[in-house]
């Protein structure tokens, strides 16, 4: 485990909660 695979791992995380508020603002 290095910084590289850390750093993919909370961008993956971030994307997520990116797309999960994008979907939230959608069915408002």
């Amino acid at each position: 485990m290095g910084i590289s695979s850390l750093v993919l791992f909370v961008g993956q995380i971030r994307e997520q909660s990116f797309k999960a508020n994008e979907g939230r603002i959608f069915l408002r």
